[in-house]
């Protein structure tokens, strides 16, 4: 369960950072 809550956070995490990046460009 934990595990598995990591994985989601690291993904919202990534897209948020690259949804980020793509609006700083």
């Amino acid at each position: 369960m934990q595990k598995h809550q990591c994985v989601t956070i690291c993904k919202v995490q990534s897209m948020f950072i690259s949804v980020a990046l793509f609006a700083y460009l």
